[in-house]
């Protein structure tokens, strides 16, 4: 239309006759001449009224050579001048935010979930905040986490990813938050778009099962959005200065920005107290935000307790009694009394088993004393708990001896309840019928009465 408009122009101006320059009329942005009687219109270069829109002109700077910048792009999006630029922004004033929120019980554990977003969604400035919370876990659940949130939806029959965080944050208790937020890097194609979102969440935590090896548990799940999205895609010139709105105020993450978009992404540092990773050298004590806080307990037993920057799982104070358990046990020519003393429950770092075994009566006429009790045994079944080997003489009737033993097994997780048997090897001279004497040696169980709890508290955590 603007061609023809020259044309035009140029055609009328043509017609005026002249017998020199000046008897054409002037005209802003067009040297005028008369030309073979005729007066001709020559556009100006680079000129706003020249009727060209030219490369250094827009709707804002020049609308009459470009046009007005203005009128509705769809039903959110409008064009206006900005810094003399012609842009296709939304109106502030449109955008409200919105939040939906389900709660889920997973295997293990069980969460709350908000998902924050704008709507409509400017894809150059809006991001989806998720945010998770752990209502409630299992005893026999370890370091549960979400490891990635994805946003999807069906376009075109086809199952797309419009935008993905790996978050990696443990709820370390009861309460526990973790969370993120996403971008929508997704090309829709069009300057809005609306869509049905499904949030599928990615999660993991250790399943410690007695007497067996911890099972890592991976899994994921899918929520679908209780509204649509509607995504807007602006044409206009964002600046994002890094320092000023990328800063997350965490030293342990490079801040930088999204090109040519008002979104924000965030690199962890390695080796660094604040990246949500426990590494080498960090504990619950010297760094909380990784490792998790130095407070509550762990199963029936323990709890955390930190002391000089440090982080020692221990025995819940007030619950520690000393048991003792006895027993007669008749030994083919001698009868022993058996007392076991030992904490419950058991700390297998400190903790022994003391044991007393005094002789009550020996057949003299088939023992020849000393009964010797060369070794004594913890065993769980055929499990080696604890044993110690010494050579403890029995020189007489009411003489005891007082071996003590403490545990050295690999144990699983933090507690075990297991039932003990108390195994003693001895030796004696057995006097044979024609009065000479035959060194005998055997062993004989002891099944404690009550089951040991074993406790491993560890330091460092």
């Amino acid at each position: 239309m603007i061609a023809v408009a020259i044309l035009a122009i140029f055609f009328i101006s043509g017609c005026g006759e002249c017998k020199s320059n000046s008897d054409c009329d002037t005209k802003a942005c067009f040297n005028v001449g008369c030309e073979n009687k005729k007066c001709v219109e020559t556009a100006v270069p680079d000129c706003c009224g020249n009727l060209r829109c030219e490369s250094k002109e827009n709707e804002c700077i020049c609308p009459k050579d470009c046009g007005e910048c203005e009128g509705a792009v769809g039903k959110y999006l409008t064009k206006s001048c900005k810094d003399n630029e012609c842009a296709v922004d939304i109106d502030e004033s449109q955008i409200k935010s919105e939040v939906t929120s389900h709660a889920k019980e997973l295997r293990g554990f069980e969460i709350t979930v908000k998902v924050m977003f704008d709507q409509p969604f400017d894809l150059d400035r809006s991001t989806v905040n998720f945010e998770a919370e752990m209502v409630n876990k299992e005893s026999t659940t370890l370091e549960p986490k979400i490891t990635k949130v994805q946003l999807t939806a069906i376009i075109n029959k086809q199952t797309v990813i419009l935008g993905e965080k790996d978050i990696n944050k443990i709820f370390w208790n009861i309460g526990s938050k973790v969370g993120d937020n996403i971008n929508i890097d997704y090309d829709f194609g069009a300057a809005e778009f609306e869509t049905p979102v499904t949030v599928k969440v990615f999660y993991e935590y250790t399943e410690h099962r007695e007497g067996k090896e911890d099972s890592p548990i991976r899994n994921s799940y899918e929520q679908k959005m209780k509204s649509n999205l509607i995504f807007v895609n602006p044409e206009r010139e964002l600046i994002c200065d890094p320092a000023v709105d990328c800063n997350d105020n965490n030293e342990c993450t490079i801040d930088s920005c999204v090109a040519g978009k008002l979104l924000c992404q965030h690199t962890k540092k390695q080796n660094c107290c604040g990246n949500y990773e426990c590494e080498a050298g960090e504990n619950k004590g010297s760094c909380p935000i990784d490792c998790g806080s130095c407070e509550g307990q762990e199963g029936s037993y323990l709890e955390y307790k930190e002391e000089d920057g440090e982080c020692s799982l221990v025995i819940k104070e007030g619950i520690i009694q000393t048991k003792t358990l006895s027993s007669t046990k008749e030994v083919a020519d001698f009868t022993l009394t058996i007392k076991t003393s030992f904490e419950q429950p058991f700390n297998i770092k400190s903790g022994n088993f003391d044991v007393k075994l005094q002789l009550d009566d020996v057949d003299e006429t088939k023992a020849q004393l000393p009964v010797a009790i060369t070794r004594v045994q913890l065993l769980e079944s055929e499990l080696l708990i604890g044993e110690v080997e010494q050579n403890l003489r029995l020189t007489a009737v009411g003489k005891s001896v007082n071996p003590s033993i403490s545990a050295d097994f690999p144990m699983e997780g933090h507690d075990s309840e297991k039932d003990i048997t108390l195994r003693v090897y001895y030796s004696y001279d057995k006097i044979k019928t024609d009065g000479t004497a035959v060194t005998t040696r055997n062993s004989f169980d002891v099944k404690l009465a009550d089951e040991v709890i074993f406790v491993n508290p560890s330091q460092n955590e």
